[in-house]
Parts: structure tokens; C-alpha cells; sequence
């Protein structure tokens, strides 16, 4: 597929997708027209590399408590610090496998794999009310949708700006998993 101008890329890209984050949108269409946009804290890039073979997110940010007490009070979980603690390591262990077929599938143009990947995160995260990671899941997945409805080709640069954040969302689950399980260990600990 040629590369639109700068102009006709970026307007394509404005509309590409119901829902997508409008500075994610703006960020691609720099991107493919060459400019490449600076990431910066505030759009979702980090002072530090991105890292990994993957393009996975490698600084040690968290979960906020905010999020956590969301899962934490969930109705499934009821409050049960132990057993919030065992989904949340259940999802988080499954996350690389998950993303490392999606971002396997992404240079293959394999749209369904990376689809079903992004569908399977978005159900486990908000089935536990994990919706920072299931809302990016959701993102690729119904950018998809959009997109395979009306019969376009996806836009990589807007899909690597959404994978993306799908594993920075990801790595802080995990982050945040391997936090709780010492703060749980080491409270266990102070029981006996």
C-alpha cells in the first residue's frame, strides 16, 4: 500500500476510527507522513526506552491504588484480598504469552490473530473490573471491527501506537501483581 500525503494520511487517519483516542490518531498520521511525533509523558511515551524485543513497556509503573481497590471491590472478588491477588496473577501471567502472540501476528498482517489477542485480554481484565488493560484491549479490538466492517486495511502506524499501550497497560499489571504478592507475603509473615 503506497503512503498518502501528509495530508490526505492525516485526514484518513482522523476518521479511521470511532472511539480511538484523537492524540493517538494525531501521533500516527505524524508518524507516517515521516514526522515521527516525540513521545513524551503526556502522550502516552516514556522518558525511559520502551524496551524489549516487543516493544513492551520495561519502567516500573503501577497500578494506582484507585485501580486496585476497583478490582479489589469488584462484586466477583467481594473484597477478598486473597483471592484478588490470585486473579490478578492469573491475568498477569497469561499477559506475555497473550501479547507476544499479538505482536508475533502484527508484522504478518494477521488481523484476526492480533484480534483474538486483544479480545481475550479485554474479557479477562474487565471480567475482574481491570479496566485500564481492558479498555486497550478493547480499543484494538474494536478498531477491528471498524475496520474489517468497512473494508479497510488497518493503519499499522495507529496499530503500533495501540499494541503499544495495550503492553505498557499490561506491564503494569504486572508490576503491580509482583508489589501485592510481597506486601501479602511479608504481611503473612508478620502473622506467624
Amino acid at each position: 500500500m503506497a503512503e498518502p500525503t501528509t495530508q490526505t494520511a492525516a485526514a484518513e487517519q482522523e476518521t479511521a476510527a470511532e472511539g480511538v483516542d484523537k492524540t493517538q490518531q494525531k501521533e500516527a498520521a505524524a508518524e507516517s507522513a515521516g514526522g515521527g511525533a516525540e513521545k513524551t509523558e503526556e502522550n502516552g511515551g516514556s522518558a525511559e526506552a520502551d524496551g524489549g524485543a516487543l516493544g513492551l513497556a520495561t519502567h516500573e509503573e503501577e497500578l494506582t491504588e484507585e485501580e486496585i481497590n476497583t478490582v479489589r471491590d469488584c462484586e466477583s472478588i467481594g473484597g477478598d484480598e486473597e483471592f484478588m491477588l490470585m486473579i490478578i496473577e492469573l491475568l498477569a501471567d497469561g499477559l506475555d504469552e497473550k501479547l507476544t502472540a499479538a505482536f508475533e501476528s502484527f508484522p504478518k498482517d494477521d488481523w484476526e490473530g492480533v484480534w483474538r489477542q486483544a479480545h481475550s485480554i479485554k474479557g479477562s481484565s474487565l471480567q475482574c473490573s481491570l479496566d485500564v488493560l481492558g479498555n486497550a484491549a478493547m480499543e484494538v479490538e474494536l478498531y477491528f471491527k471498524k475496520v474489517d466492517k468497512d473494508g479497510e486495511t488497518p493503519d499499522k502506524a495507529l496499530m503500533t501506537k495501540m499494541l503499544k499501550k495495550l503492553a505498557h497497560e499490561s506491564r503494569r499489571v504486572q508490576n503491580s501483581t509482583a508489589r501485592l504478592k510481597a506486601q501479602a507475603e511479608a504481611e503473612g509473615g508478620a502473622d506467624e
